[in-house]
């Protein structure tokens, strides 16, 4: 206990308080477990604030303020997390679109395009074949170096 009371006492004292009720800005980690928490939920029903708050050790009010401070919201921070989870599946698998919508719990294809495209500003099937040519594009310049 004494230890821990000398660490206290040497530890530096911030050069200007925090303010009344103010915590600590949310840190790297913490957003980080929080896009996880949201991950494991991306093909199902989203997480309420409370249930996203307790599976990461956190109270909903805290999580909220810790958010805030980042500049995050929770529903924008959940649709960041399953858009990178969109085009993850549309560029590193042959799925077809329809199936792509389901596993990720839209409820049809029409409405995945909808999103899709307000998010990306194209369709998915445009996005898969602009992403594949720039993949293939560069791997045929780099066979053709490599042949020279």
């Amino acid at each position: 206990m004494f230890e821990t009371l000398r660490r206290h006492v040497r530890a530096p004292v911030p050069s200007r308080p925090l303010a009344f009720g103010a915590t600590t800005p949310a840190t790297s980690s913490e957003v980080s477990r929080i896009t996880e928490a949201l991950r494991a939920h991306v093909a199902g029903t989203p997480p309420t604030l409370p249930e996203l708050a307790e599976s990461i050790g956190l109270g909903a009010r805290c999580l909220q303020r810790r958010l805030a401070e980042e500049g995050l919201h929770p529903h924008a921070l959940g649709e960041r997390v399953r858009m990178q989870e969109v085009e993850r599946r549309l560029r590193g698998t042959r799925d077809e679109v329809s199936a792509v919508a389901a596993d990720l719990g839209f409820s049809n294809a029409g409405d995945f395009a909808r999103a899709f495209r307000r998010w990306a500003g194209t369709t998915p099937q445009s996005f898969r074949t602009q992403k594949r040519s720039q993949v293939d594009g560069y791997s045929r310049r780099n066979r053709s170096r490599i042949n020279r």
